[in-house]
């Protein structure tokens, strides 16, 4: 009888440990996923802070000339190895409404960036005729300017399959 009860304390106690085993590989996978999909964020991330800096550069030169274009990490930062290859030279003018790729970055950060003009306004005092002073003839009003509001939609792509998606609006105001 004591070896019956022996044999099966055993064989409990041997249950509980594969149980215990098996839920800490498990935990041991999340961790690991968990671990791939911030990694996903932080190319999301970094790719979303770059996107900022293209948008203005292609802005300020009013596009760039031809289509699909490269050039390293160091014209954005010094700090990081990799490419940017443009799709599309002109995006800043353009609606995107196929939601196309615009912008790819690989080496140190692995993104795909969307960029969308979503719309224009004019901003408060822009084109409303004014006096001017003691001529008595009427002039615009300069100083308003025009804001452009942008959709970027950064996609980070980590091991695994990870993916992270971001998404802001970014308004460019003109003088």
């Amino acid at each position: 009888m004591a070896l019956i009860s022996a044999l099966l304390l055993i064989m409990i106690v041997s249950l509980m440990a594969v149980g215990i085993s098996s839920d800490t590989s498990m935990d041991v996978r999340i961790a690991g996923y968990q671990k791939f999909k911030a990694v996903s964020f932080g190319y999301a991330e970094s790719g979303s802070s770059a996107a900022t800096e293209i948008l203005e550069e292609n802005i300020f030169d009013a596009g760039w000339p031809g289509g699909i274009m490269s050039f390293s990490y160091p014209l954005l930062s010094g700090r990081y190895n990799g490419t940017v290859t443009i799709d599309d030279g002109d995006f800043y003018m353009k609606a995107n409404p196929s939601n196309n790729r615009v912008v790819n970055m690989t080496g140190d950060i692995k993104a795909d960036i969307i960029i969308q003009r979503l719309l224009s306004m004019l901003a408060t005092g822009g084109a409303i005729q004014m006096s001017a002073g003691y001529e008595g003839v009427g002039k615009g009003a300069g100083a308003g300017g025009v804001h452009v509001i942008y959709d970027i939609e950064t996609l980070g792509r980590g091991s695994d399959s990870a993916e992270s998606l971001l998404g802001q609006h970014y308004r460019y105001v003109t003088n």
